[in-house]
């Protein structure tokens, strides 16, 4: 039995991956997995990035020192970032 390679088909459904076999299934959640590792790396560069900005710059985008410490405390499942934005905005409407 020979297996045919059908580029068409691939680049058709790419975006649609079958996990009824077994190997598939942990292809995709080890692919999920690696792609939530990263989005965390990044947002946690971006939390070191922000800690060394200095008190007038963290003013003036709404977050406090306090604030960045806090949300990198936070567990790996909570936005860290997103939570940080939604301080800031609260600041801003405050005035």
């Amino acid at each position: 039995m020979s297996i045919a390679y059908d580029a068409t088909f691939v680049s058709t459904h790419a975006g649609h991956r079958s996990t009824s076999n077994p190997i598939s299934g942990l292809i995709n959640a080890f692919r999920s997995l690696v792609s939530q590792y990263e989005e965390f790396k990044d947002r946690r560069t971006s939390l070191k990035t922000l800690l060394q900005l200095d008190e007038t710059m963290l003013e003036d985008v709404g977050m406090t020192r306090g604030d960045i410490r806090w949300a990198a405390r936070l567990p790996l499942s909570v936005n860290a970032s997103l939570e940080l934005r939604k301080i800031a905005e609260r600041r801003r409407l405050r005035g």
